[in-house]
């Protein structure tokens, strides 16, 4: 199977969100779409989420119709969410980190 890739639009910068009841990707509501417009949002238990069509993105519900757009959690890996807006000051926090780590 193909790898369907969805870019940012440049339509809003609403990329990321975490707040303590959820991880978000991806936002805006498309017009005469249904869905609260995240590209995909995993509830605060990481056991479900949902998917519906967002402007960020620029995506399709990413979750068969059939599902209404909601979906459970089998297994998640997490890679990294940072609060920086750039590559440089992350890198620069995790050199940091590993500094302090290895004292």
């Amino acid at each position: 199977e193909d790898i369907e890739v969805y870019r940012w639009t440049g339509k809003n910068d609403f990329c990321q969100l975490m707040t303590r009841d959820r991880i978000a990707m991806g936002g805006g509501v498309i017009s005469g779409e249904d869905g609260d417009g995240f590209g995909f949002t995993i509830n605060e238990d990481l056991t479900s989420g949902s998917s519906s069509p967002c402007e960020t993105y620029n995506n399709p519900c990413l979750v068969s119709d059939s599902e209404g757009g909601q979906f459970e959690i089998a297994n998640i890996e997490c890679w990294a969410l940072t609060p920086f807006l750039f590559v440089a000051d992350a890198e620069r926090s995790e050199r940091a980190h590993r500094y302090m780590e290895e004292k």
